[in-house]
């Protein structure tokens, strides 16, 4: 969407200066190598198939969004003309848009709070330094002469950019979708920059060496405390989002699955055949041949002939019927199950238990 979209611009740009032969052949560019890819893959179904996931404007989720509304227009006995009025699918995805896109472009993800997933975010570090969004921000400034082509692509190519992230409300703001705005983000910080550096030039020696220095205590301190919080905090800040148990918990079950008949384990909260099939250092031949046709993300599934993943973060629990030479695979927060007894115990960095094991009591 981000390449077609920088292309209309464009191709308006060339219609405008009316460069009607350029604006052609971009035209049957955008229309080889853009709409009909596009095209093809949205006819297919598999281009939509995550997106009716994460999707956000479609009547699906405006009905979703509206239910409670409906609800509460049929019990004040509102004219049905009326609800429709105040509460319809155009309106309603169009307000959720625009309040996805709004965060998008607000200085609060870029450099306050930060977006999601928790899982690639710092503690308590913004998405960008500061002193970045100082030159973001003069960069704004200076767009008021920005009247050449350039910079008025530039101005679009950022805000252009978090338009895709603004269809989605899955981990809103997403840092993955967002990407798209970084190119504008950082062309403008850098125009903001040297707006700044011919500032400075213009100042006298004492109040330019001030702002030098001022801006080097800023950007250091700023590089230290990043490199700080992600070499110290990271690594035990919430490890819970980041799954770094699997290396461990492969390791393990690779080890002992020869004892056993069946190991069954939790799934909460992830799809754990990948890390099986990475750090298992499985064929990817074989991988396809126990993955594809078998996967199932709403209910327990076999991989290969002893694992199974089920979708119970305690599929070992008190209702359990405890079957003999069967390991079982508990989350954590699990409570232990009387009459069975625990075999080994996987533990985050920050010494909490990711998974336990454990087995019927002989």
């Amino acid at each position: 969407p981000v390449i077609y979209l920088n292309g209309l611009f464009w191709l308006g740009a060339l219609l405008f200066s009316r460069e009607k032969r350029k604006a052609g052949m971009l035209c049957i560019t955008l229309l080889i190598f853009s709409l009909v890819p596009t095209y093809f893959s949205i006819a297919s179904g598999e281009g939509l198939a995550r997106y009716r996931q994460i999707g956000n404007i479609s009547p699906q989720a405006a009905e979703a969004r509206l239910s409670v509304s409906f609800l509460e227009e049929s019990h004040a006995e509102t004219p049905l003309l009326v609800t429709r009025l105040f509460h319809n699918k155009l309106e309603n995805s169009l307000r959720e848009f625009f309040r996805e896109y709004t965060k998008y472009i607000s200085l609060n993800f870029l450099s306050v709070q930060g977006g999601f997933p928790i899982r690639y975010v710092i503690p308590e570090q913004p998405l960008e330094f500061w002193f970045v969004t100082s030159w973001f921000l003069i960069g704004l400034f200076a767009a008021r002469r920005w009247r050449k082509l350039p910079y008025a692509y530039v101005m679009f190519w950022f805000l252009s950019g978090a338009l895709p992230a603004a269809l989605t409300t899955e981990d809103s703001p997403n840092l993955q979708r967002s990407v798209f705005m970084l190119p504008g983000f950082q062309i403008i910080a850098a125009m903001g920059a040297l707006t700044l550096v011919k500032y400075i030039q213009k100042q006298e020696k004492i109040m330019a060496r001030l702002l030098i220095v001022g801006f080097l205590i800023l950007g250091s301190w700023e590089t230290a405390r990043f490199v700080h919080q992600m070499i110290i905090h990271q690594p035990i800040h919430q490890p819970w989002h980041r799954n770094v148990q699997f290396p461990q918990i492969v390791a393990y079950t690779s080890e002992v699955e020869h004892q056993y008949n069946k190991l069954i384990i939790s799934k909460s909260g992830t799809e754990p055949y990948l890390y099986f099939l990475f750090f298992g250092k499985i064929d990817p031949r074989r991988g396809q041949e126990l993955v594809i046709g078998k996967r199932d993300v709403t209910s327990d599934w076999d991989f290969g002939e002893k694992l199974r993943f089920s979708r119970e973060s305690c599929p070992l629990s008190v209702t359990t019927n405890i079957e003999e030479d069967t390991l079982y695979g508990n989350v954590g927060e699990c409570a232990l199950v009387p009459g069975t007894e625990i075999t080994q115990e996987i533990r985050r960095l920050d010494n909490t238990v990711a998974m336990r094991f454990a087995k019927k009591k002989e």
